[in-house]
């Protein structure tokens, strides 16, 4: 247990497990962390300082700070909210993060359509299906979009591929559409 400087108080220590063994500051048999009360420095396994585990844990969250993930992560948290333009704000970052970044592209592409950005939407599909030549989903999307645009044929289109990827869905919306080739 952590004492947290509150009488009485304290934090547990778990430490994960993994094949039967224990992970964590010590690697093979956790022990408890203790924070002595008079000094205040962390003390760790058989009382070696492990500050160096401090500044790897900082290290890692302001890594995580920057990461695609985290900023992802953000963008799905405000579409949840129907804040779309915060949405795409978040979704922006992580692409700029991480390029290859599919679920941003798409999901940003969704939060454009919300915000009644057709072209950015279409945009994001595409980039979605360039990475994922096979990624239905992108194609039934850009589909929807293009019905948003008024533009049925490139609708078909999207609707189209998609059916041939097997996306139920996408097949109905091309019978709605009507079959003009």
């Amino acid at each position: 247990m952590l004492k947290t400087g509150l009488k009485g108080k304290t934090a547990g220590f778990s430490a994960g497990r993994a094949g039967g063994r224990r992970n964590g500051p010590c690697a093979i048999g956790a022990r408890k962390m203790r924070i002595q009360e008079n000094r205040g420095d962390m003390i760790g396994c058989d009382g070696m300082v492990t500050e160096y585990i401090i500044d790897l844990f900082a290290a890692s969250m302001k890594a995580r700070s920057k990461s695609g993930v985290t900023w992802y992560t953000r963008g799905f948290e405000h579409m949840k909210s129907s804040e779309f333009e915060q949405a795409v704000y978040c979704y922006t970052r992580a692409v700029e993060r991480d390029p290859q970044y599919k679920k941003a592209y798409f999901d940003r592409g969704n939060a454009y359509i919300y915000l009644s950005r057709f072209r950015e939407a279409v945009s994001d599909f595409k980039e979605v299906v360039r990475m994922d030549p096979g990624d239905a989903d992108a194609y039934y999307c850009l589909g929807f979009t293009y019905v948003l645009m008024d533009e049925r044929d490139r609708a078909r289109a999207g609707f189209r591929r998609a059916c041939e990827l097997g996306l139920e869905r996408a097949c109905i919306k091309l019978e709605g559409l009507g079959r003009v080739e």
